[in-house]
């Protein structure tokens, strides 16, 4: 075979290889999506991305457990009522951590 068909074949079959690629956006989707409120009171002690810090890390929590977290506070932690960090952004930071 001649070697310019040859290398005409390796690199059609990489481009096609190349083009199928779909790289998951899942975790960059969820990077944006955490609440001004988390970036602003959270992020500080547990990390931009929940991974913890300063205070625990928060990813992996129930949303139960990290619901009373919020709402009730914990040593060295202030609580956050509905009025500072709504129901909605919790729910959304939750899912995105």
């Amino acid at each position: 075979m001649n070697m310019k068909a040859l290398l005409l074949a390796a690199l059609s079959a990489a481009g096609v290889n190349a083009c199928s690629f779909q790289p998951s956006t899942t975790k960059v989707a969820a990077v944006g999506a955490l609440s001004t409120v988390f970036s602003t009171k959270c992020a500080s002690c547990h990390g931009d991305q929940g991974e913890g810090d300063i205070g625990p890390k928060l990813t992996g929590l129930s949303l139960e457990a990290y619901s009373a977290a919020v709402r009730e506070g914990r040593a060295g932690m202030p609580a956050f009522p509905e009025a500072t960090y709504s129901e909605a952004d919790l729910k959304k930071d939750h899912a995105a951590l």
